[in-house]
Formats: C-alpha cells, structure tokens, sequence
C-alpha cells in the first residue's frame, strides 16, 4: 500500500479510532507536526506523479488522495487564510501542483469523494458549495482570529440573545450574523466567516439542549457529564470561562416563561470601550420577540381590532431607515416580530430614536420609544459597569443621579470641572471618539460644574437607586423639524416613569428658557427653540431642547399652477420671518393675516426637489430653526431610490422597486387618492386584471406617498399570471384634481441579444441609447452551470473600444465545460435584464432531434441530467419526474442541487429557472419544498405562492402528510432514530408555525397533517375533534353581528366584488358541501363568501361533491383574485371549514395516497425515465 492510502488510518489510529468519525474535520485537532508531514508527503508524491499524469487524474484513480486533499485544505484555510478572499490556487501550490490543469469538474468530483471519505456531507448554507465546505470543516481561521477576539464574541453573544427563544433555524441565525456584519473587521465580513460562526452558535444551542442545560445550572458540570468531549464541537479554541458566558446568553428565559418576557420596545445605549482610550456610543433598539395586539394598539393608538394581519414598523436611522416586520400569529392576537439587529453609533446612537408604522392606506403613526430621547450635549451622561462582557458600559440617565454599584463612568464635555466629595475618586480612562468628551471612572460622591453655570451631582454606591426617566408629552409635531428635531404644538408636560413602567406628572417647577435669554415658568408666552430645565431650582435632574408652537399652529402646502412652483402656509405660527436655502430654489415670504406665506420657484429647467431647507426665526426669539418641508410642486411625482424623479410611463424591474416611492399633493378638501394595478400583456392598452387601493393623506395633512414595496407582492402576483415577456404592471397614482403618473414594473427590462457567432451578447440597440459608457461599465453580467453550480458564477468580461465599454460582453463557450449555463444578472446589479440560457457543447456533441416516446433513450433521473435535455418538452417531463421522486426521498443527492440553486440564483425571479415553475406545479413538490429540513435562502419556499401561479389552500393533506413523513425519515437518516425524533419534533414546530403565520389559511390543516404523520395529536387538534365543537366554529363565521362574514359584508361594502365559481358551488352544494357553506343566500356575495369553503372540502376531505379543478379555466388566477379581495376572510373562512371537517369527521386524518411516478427500475437497479410526447399542462 502506498504511504498517501496508509496515511489517514495512521491518523485516525493515533485518536483511538478505526475509521472516520463523522464529524468535521476541526474536531481531530491536526498538530503542526502532523499538518508538516503531510504537506510534505503530498508534495513528494505529487511530484512524480505530475510527470507524466494529471492532477485531474490522481485524484481520481489515487483513492487515498481526496480524502487528505480535503484534509490539507481545511487546515490550510484555518492556518493561512488572511481574508484576501478564498481561492484554490494558493492551496494546490502549496502541495507542488497547478490549479490551472484542474478543471472545475474534476476539483469538484475531488472535494465530494473526499469527504464521503471523511463521511461528511457538502455544506448547503452558503454559496461558495465546495470552497464553504473546507472553509466550514476547518474552522475559523487563525490568523484572523488573532485579532478579533472581541467582534468575534460580541457577535457570537448578540446573535444567541437573538436566539435564545427558541423558533429558529440554521439559515435564519446565518442572516443575523450577516446583518451584524458591519462589527466586523472588514477581512472577517467573508461568507465562510459568517456560517462557521452560524455554527457556533447552533453547536451552542444543540450542546444546550443535549445537557439539558437551565438557569442556575453549572454549565461545565453538565456539559461533562452529558457531552464527554463538547469543547472539541467548537470550530475554534474555547476555554470554560467564555463557554459559560456563552452557555448563559443560551439559557436566556426559563422555559415556560418566554412567551411572557417584556414585550416593550425600549433603548439601550452602551459605551464600547477601547484599549487605545477612545470610546464609542453605540445604541440599539430592543424588540421582544412578540407584542400583543392590545398594547401594540395602544402604543399606537389604534384600536386593536383595525390592526391588520402584517405591519410594518420603521426605525429612521440618520438618512435611511430600517423596516422591521410583524405578522400575526395564526389564531392568536398577538404579533411575531421580525428579528432585526437595530444598532446605531457615534452621533447617530446619540440622536433621537423614533418609530413609525406604516400603513397600507398610505398613512403613517410616529411614535417615540422608551429611553430613546436625544442625549444633550449639554448634560453629563451617566454609565454603570455590568457584568456582560460584550456591553460592560449601560447608559442608565443623563443629568443628575444616583448609582447602586460603587464604580460609574461618567461621559462630560471637554472644559466641565469635577469636584470629588471626601473620599471619593476621579479617574480619567479618555476621550470620546470626536474628541468633544472626556471619559471617567468615579467613585463616591461626585460635583459637575457645567459652563452655563448649571451643577449636576452623580453619587455612586446607593443601593436604593432606580432607573427612572423622564418624558416630555404633548401634541408633537412631527416629519419637519430638522434642528432641534423634536416640536410640540402648545405646552407639554414633564412626566417621570419608573423602571416599572409607571408614570406619573413630575413634581416640582419645570424652567423655560430662551437660549440666551432670561428662564420664566410661563411657556405659553414664548415661541420657537427653547431649553426646558427641570427642577428650576438646584441640581438640574433633566433638561431638553425643543422647538414650542401656538397651539393652533399648523402648515399648508399650496401647489402653483405649474409644477415648478407653489407656497407653503404657516398658519398660526407666530413667525417673524422664513426664507429657504436650497440651490436652484427662488423664495419669497409675505404676511397674510395670522400667516407667513413662503412663494418657491424653481429656477432653471429639470425637476424640483422633493425636499427644501427652510429657516425659521421667530418674534422675541433670535434663534433659527431648520426645517426639511417638501417643495408644493403639483400633481403627482415617482422618485426613485437615488432621488432622482422618473419620468411618466417608467419602466422598472420588480425586483427594483425597494426605495422608489410615488407622492402627490391632494388639493384643498381632499383626503385620498387611488392607486390603481393593471396587469397589460405587451403594449395593450386595456389591463386583463386590476387591483385597486384607497390611499389616505395623514390626519390634516394635504401629501399622499406610497412606497412600491409595499405593493411588491400585488404586483409580482399579478406578473404571475402572464407568461410573455413583456407582460408589465402598470402603477397609476391618481388624485381627485385629475393628475397622476404611471410607473411600468415588470420581471426584467430588457432582454440581451445572443452573437453566436462572436461568443458574446449585448445590448440591444434601444437600450444602447438609455445607458452612459459609465453605467454600462458597471453591469455585473455572470454565468453559471445550472447543472452544475459549485463555485461562483464566472463574471463575463465586457468587449472594449479603444477602452470604452462597447454594450457586448465575451462568452468564452470554448473555455467552459459542458453543460446549460445560464447567464444572468449578478446579485446586486444596477440593472436586471432577462436571464439567457446558452448550452455548452462538447465537441463531439451536436442538439438531438425531437424524438417519439419509442424512439427515445432511456435516461437516468436525475436533476443534473434533466436540467442539462435542451428541448423544452423533454425537459419539463423529466423534470416533473424528478420532483415526484424528490417529495418522497428527502435525502436524495438531487436534493442538493436544488438547494444550491436556490441560493445561487435566489435573487433572480423563481419564473427564470424551469424547476421552480415545475415544482409550483406540483403539489407534492411544493409541500415538500415547504417542509423539508434545507439550507434553503430564508423565505424561499414562501415566495413560490407570489411570484409564480399557485396558492397554498390548492395542496391537499395527502400532500402534506406525505412531506411530514418524508422529512422524519429525513431526520433519521441524518441523526439517528432518538436524536432524529427530538430534531424533527422541534424543527416541525418552527416550520409549521412559520407557514401558518405566512399563511393563516394552513393553521389547521398544518396541525393535522403533523398529527397524522407524526401519531401525536395535540391537545387542541383532538379538542377540534369533538363532534359538538362544529356549531362553535360554525358560528363563529356565520352568526350574529360580529361574526366573520358580517365584517366582510360591511368591511367591503362598497366595492366590486369578483364573481366566477357559479357552477362548482351549485354542483357541490347539491352534493354535501351545503352545511358548510354560508346558510344564507346573498346574490353575487356568494362566491367570495363560499369559495373558501369549497376548496377546504374538496381537497381535504372523502367527501365527493363532483367538483373537477382541472377543467377550470385561470382556475389560479380566479382564486388569487377572490383571496386578495379580503384575504383574512378567506384565511378564517378556509381554516374554520377544515376545523369543521374534524369535528364532523370529514377529515378522519388518512394516510396518504401515494403516486405513481413515471419511472421504473432497470435490471442494474438505476432509476430510469422514458421520454414521452409533451402533453398539455
């Protein structure tokens, strides 16, 4: 034998172990003695070999070769790897050998053999394949490590905070880790970084549950006692201390009690200390994990029941914003909030933190949150040392106050002074990043002299200290105030809250002053920016900027005759005198009884701005305010995500549209616009299909805006249903004067020209004239092998003139393997053309020609070979041959390629690929998509029901139970039987509950399909069984005023309603299903009311009502439209009908129908698949 095969059985013998593990290849702990050898070995061996073999060729005939090739790489990347970015070619140098006689196949063919031999599988969580599985498998890389040690753990703790409820899963930890990227080095913000520490973080929580970990456990203890061996699970040295803090953020809330945590949104701040004396403020914006419809609503101040199934808030963060989603947890009122990570830092985490929500009708409700008011430059900010090592410095006030622990950090400007009381101390550590604060440790009792004459006084060490805060309340004014940020129409209060959340006025004397001026306890008598100090008398506690009105104050945008000019009416401000500063922007001011009328013009051509800088001076006040107020042009503008306003008839990608928002100015007396969808295929002028909205102006205001993205799924449902290419929605803002302005949304927008010929493709020549040289340059045009996607796509390179970029780019067909490759835009490109399919021939390959069903080669089933038939008919068959295969093996290989092509090419439409359009064809497909355990994007199989034709409520039980039962046996083949059980026990309840919120409809019928594959029926499913429990949900749709299908009649009473389904509900009606459905007739409100009904029992139940979906004509695109027409009726009306069915024992939880699938076994045991004639689909 030769040494390379004795090789590893020496390495595993020297761990005590006969054969390979299973688990990566971090955990054998290679010494650098060991990682020497082999390096040399594998260079002594390789250098004879390559004389007269290639590299291709040892690996695939020498079979001790992959597995120490896999072997030496990881380690490679974990001791060398500098964050240059991760290639091969270093690594094969390294062993004496040339990547560039590797092709890409052979190499990929090398990494999978050599991990069967380590029996470890390819990683699905990123979409480097076969690069992020060596990365994974060795571990974190050293060299980075050595100086991160500190971003590396606040991430790691941060991300098991967000993680600690419970309800997650690998891909969605992996995008908190993205998104907390920016805490990183720059050298560690690599894909293969962020899914080993994804990694840690399940190790974690997998090791938590393994010890059966609780609070107040000791945490080593247990791990030793449960886990023998748990330190080397970590793809990085950890020693018992960092392991306990770790294990301690995982406890989190004892179970049983996560469900009723603190459900306030609050605002912590912390100061991140450095060893250099520089600190940071850093902020962040804690959400619980769920918020209840009352509170929320009173939060808010809307009614409970008018909140609907998903809302949005946003959180302004300096010039742009994040949304946070919350959607309603199927059944219950209360809301799961998205988990975002809401940091902020230097003056953006000092500034004021606000919210809003934002609602379909086009309204918006601000709000403050808790201890998220503005820190005062002109207050010492207040810290307390914790024990939490990621953030060891807590913001508990501003001003002055008392501390329970003996040792504060005190954050003062430059030139204040410090008195220490008798024994006390002062320590300065140094200096806020910008320089304008110093930074001290304190001890005792501590005097602060301020430069305006004002004292403050900090006393550490009072065991009876509290956390209080204080809160000014009033009629604010929001959306345009620039400096000061905060205004408020007439006098506010001074409230003081308690850590406990209880409110009550303060007490004492609240100061006013004007800067510069004189204080006065009679706000009423002033205007404009003031300082507002409290007590009035000795230390000061508290004090604020803001900008006070007359109560009666309030602006008018009045839009000229012509876009390019307008007014804006301050009416009952007290204004002396505003003017506006934008460029290219004329102002003039007059006086107009109680109000000053500012005249804008725009000079000069183009487009106006959205927004205008205005200063402000008030009488008796000196003192200018900014204001940011829009520019009253007339009629309706669409601004796009750089600012830029778009012209009328715009043509724009779907997947473009984030960022772009259309806003017009209502005339006087109006309060609503219409937004109007219509679906055209090509230029007709006629929509086959509309939707219409109500958008609504906020209270006394006179601007309308909408943001597409809130549109986006309307739109990408409506695109569903036409299949040309030049199919587009058109987005019409109309305002009750008679202006509007259309923007056109389609999948892409333009198709590339193929130059077979030349081995390029380019732009055709209308779409020449629309882009710079500039723009064009910055295309990302890439291609990848669909059949094949390991590495990433292969940027193509653009054909140059004279150094300018031509609008053609290079296909190098001759350099490439064989294959379909598909050449795309890559992710994140600034424009989004058409995907183009170009087949890679070998050379002694040419296209077959159409064949009959006797005459056509048996081929084997597999994904790789049905994505590689280049007639699209043979194609499509074999491709609904694998995805019948596929939903009932979840371990299949093809499996993989599935996965890895969701993440390639998840930013592309689902209508690009053939195999998405397949599976949303077939039920058993989706359902298994749906609920398999995969390194799927996060929402992916969620995204199938907008973007392509098909509906959650059209896939039946059988469907589903199928796809439960799949994935249990998924888990048993990944994890053993017990662990399999518990894995796929806690996987299936994140998963269900994730549909059910996505889609309420399913919240029923999910249960049941878990019941029955799983045998465990839970309390609630076998309470829904009890016979007499059907009046109850039966009257919950249809009796009394308040039942569900009142609040449809009167919540829609004044729309159109859609019709269609006439016969199938009178056919099915006269054949039982007319106990279920509504028990009174009303007219052409009858098929939006039944249709729920009707499908739950139809594809749900034994029952036969003599119902054929098949022949419907647009049966999707009808149901679509009556489910959109109020989609939480048709959610309760269909998961009450399939409750009902329980109950009556329509659905007596059956096994499911297995299919016949179009394949057979050969006499070599292969999978084959004939080719038949394409029939209709």
């Amino acid at each position: 034998m030769h040494p390379i095969q004795k090789w590893q059985g020496s390495f595993l013998r020297r761990r005590g172990a006969d054969y390979p593990t299973g688990r990566p290849l971090y955990t054998y702990r290679v010494t650098d003695e060991e990682f020497s050898d082999l390096e040399t070995m594998m260079r002594d061996c390789l250098g004879t070999w390559l004389r007269t073999v290639t590299l291709g060729d040892v690996a695939r005939n020498v079979s001790g070769f992959p597995p120490l090739f896999v072997l030496y790489a990881a380690e490679w990347w974990r001791r060398s790897y500098d964050g240059t970015g991760f290639a091969w070619e270093p690594i094969v140098s390294a062993i004496g050998a040339s990547g560039e006689e590797w092709s890409h196949a052979e190499r990929s063919e090398c990494v999978e053999k050599g991990l069967q031999g380590w029996r470890l599988r390819l990683s699905s969580l990123h979409g480097l394949r076969y690069l992020g599985s060596i990365a994974f498998q060795g571990g974190l890389p050293m060299r980075l490590l050595a100086g991160a040690q500190g971003p590396i753990g606040g991430i790691l703790k941060r991300a098991l905070k967000l993680a600690g409820g419970g309800g997650t899963d690998a891909v969605e930890i992996l995008e908190w880790i993205r998104s907390l990227a920016n805490f990183l080095p720059n050298s560690y913000r690599q894909n293969e970084v962020f899914v080993l520490l994804t990694e840690v973080v399940l190790t974690i929580l997998r090791l938590k549950q393994q010890a059966n970990l609780t609070i107040g456990a000791d945490v080593v203890a247990e791990l030793d006692r449960a886990a023998q061996g748990w330190r080397d699970e970590f793809p990085l040295p950890i020693d018992d201390h960092q392991a306990i803090e770790l294990f301690k953020l995982a406890i989190g809330v004892p179970p049983g009690e996560q469900d009723h945590r603190h459900q306030g949104i609050l605002v912590e701040r912390w100061l991140d200390t450095s060893d250099q004396g520089c600190f940071q403020l850093r902020s962040e914006i804690v959400l619980p994990e769920f918020l209840d419809s009352a509170p929320l609503g009173r939060l808010l101040g809307i009614q409970p029941e008018n909140l609907g199934r998903t809302l949005t808030l946003r959180f302004p963060r300096g010039e742009q914003a994040v949304d946070v989603s919350l959607r309603r947890l199927a059944g219950q009122d209360r809301y799961r909030v998205e988990r975002r990570s809401l940091d902020r830092r230097g003056d953006l985490a000092t500034a004021e933190h606000t919210m809003l929500l934002l609602i379909a009708t086009g309204e918006e409700r601000h709000k403050e949150i808790a201890r998220g008011e503005a820190l005062d430059p002109e207050l010492p900010w207040i810290f307390e040392q914790g024990t939490d090592s990621a953030n060891p410095c807590r913001l508990i006030r501003q001003g002055s106050g008392a501390i329970a622990g003996f040792e504060g950090i005190l954050c003062i400007p430059q030139d204040w002074n410090l008195r220490p009381d008798d024994g006390a101390s002062v320590d300065c550590k140094g200096e806020l990043s910008g320089g304008t604060r110093r930074v001290w440790t304190i001890r005792g009792g501590i005097r602060i002299d301020a430069c305006d004459g004002l004292h403050y006084r900090v006393r550490c060490g009072q065991a009876a200290a509290t956390e209080d805060r204080f809160e000014l309340r009033g009629q604010r004014y929001w959306d345009l105030f620039d400096h000061p940020a905060v205004a408020f129409r007439g006098v506010p209060n001074l409230y003081q809250v308690s850590e406990n959340g209880l409110d009550g006025m303060a007490q004492g004397t609240l100061a006013w002053r004007v800067p510069g001026g004189r204080f006065t306890q009679r706000p009423e008598e002033i205007s404009g920016p003031v300082s507002a100090i409290w007590p009035a008398q000795g230390e000061t506690r508290w004090r604020t900027r803001v900008v006070l009105l007359p109560a009666q104050a309030s602006m008018a945008v009045e839009p000229g005759a012509d876009p390019s000019s307008g007014a804006l009416r301050f009416a009952n401000w007290d204004l002396l005198t505003v003017d506006c500063d934008t460029l290219g922007v004329s102002s003039q001011t007059r006086i107009n009884g109680a109000s000053v009328v500012l005249d804008l013009r725009l000079q000069g051509e183009g487009h106006p701005p959205e927004w205008c800088s205005v200063n402000a001076v008030w009488r008796g006040n000196p003192n200018v305010v900014r204001l940011r107020v829009p520019f009253p042009a007339k009629g309706v503008r669409t601004i796009a995500t750089d600012g830029k306003q778009l012209e009328d008839g715009a043509l724009l990608a779907v997947g473009r549209v984030c960022g772009t928002r259309m806003v017009g100015f209502l005339g006087p007396g109006a309060y609503q616009a219409t937004l109007r969808l219509g679906l055209h295929r090509g230029n007709h002028a006629h929509p086959v299909s509309k939707v219409e909205h109500t958008i609504k102006a906020n209270v006394g205001g006179s601007r309308v805006e909408i943001r597409l993205v809130d549109y986006v799924n309307d739109i990408q449902r409506m695109l569903a249903d036409a299949d040309t290419l030049d199919a587009h929605v058109s987005v019409r803002l109309g305002l009750p004067g008679g202006e509007s302005s259309t923007l056109r949304v389609a999948r892409y927008e333009f198709e590339l020209e193929r130059l077979a010929m030349m081995s390029q493709l380019g732009l055709p020549q209308e779409q020449l004239r629309r882009f710079s040289a500039e723009d064009i340059a910055r295309f990302s045009v890439v291609a990848l092998r669909i059949d094949a996607p390991g590495d990433e796509p292969i940027r193509l390179a653009p054909v140059l003139s004279e150094g300018v970029s031509t609008g053609n780019w290079m296909f190098p067909s001759a350099d490439l393997s064989p294959g379909a490759w598909l050449i795309h835009p890559g992710a994140g490109s600034q424009v989004a053309f058409r995907p183009m399919l170009w087949p890679v021939l070998a050379p002694s390959e040419a296209l077959p020609e159409m064949q009959d069903a006797e005459e056509a080669p048996e081929v084997e089933v597999t994904l790789t070979t049905a994505l590689g038939i280049p007639t699209e008919r043979q194609r499509l068959d074999a491709l609904d041959a694998v995805i019948a295969a596929l939903a009932q093996d979840f371990i299949s290989d093809d499996w993989r390629l599935v996965e890895q092509l969701a993440v390639q090419l998840g930013h592309l439409p689902l209508s690009t690929l053939d195999l998405w359009r397949c599976f949303a064809q077939s039920m058993t497909g989706l359902a298994a998509l749906a609920v398999r355990m995969a390194g799927l994007p996060a929402g992916f199989a969620e995204r199938f029901p907008i973007e392509l034709p098909t509906v959650w409520e059209m896939i039946p039980l059988t469907a589903w139970v199928q796809a439960m039962r799949a994935t249990m046996a998924q888990g048993t083949s990944w994890y053993g039987p017990e662990a399999g059980t518990l894995v796929v026990s806690e996987y299936l309840d994140r998963r269900v509950q994730a549909l059910a919120s996505a889609c309420p409809s399913l919240r029923v019928l999910l249960e049941a399909a878990r019941g029955t594959a799983t045998g465990k029926i839970n309390q609630d499913l076998r309470a829904a069984q009890n016979p007499g429990m059907d009046r109850f949900f039966s009257g919950q749709l249809f009796d009394g005023e308040n039942s569900r299908v009142q609040h449809l009649l009167r919540n829609n009473a004044d729309r159109k309603w859609p019709g269609g389904f006439a016969a199938e509900l009178t056919v099915a009606g006269q054949h039982g299903a007319r106990p279920y459905f509504c028990p009174m007739n009303h007219g052409f409100h009858d098929p939006v009311i039944n249709l729920p009904m009707l499908l739950a029992l139809t594809l749900n139940t034994t029952m036969d009502l003599h119902v054929d979906w098949s022949h419907h004509p647009n049966l999707i695109r009808k149901v679509r439209e009556v489910q959109s027409f109020d989609p939480e009726w048709f959610a309760e009306a269909f998961d009450l009908t399939v409750a009902r069915c329980l109950a009556t024992g329509r659905i007596d939880l059956p096994p499911p129908d297995v299919p016949r699938l179009p394949r057979r076994l050969d006499d070599d045991g292969r999978r084959v698949f004939r080719v038949p004639p394409r029939g209709p689909r």
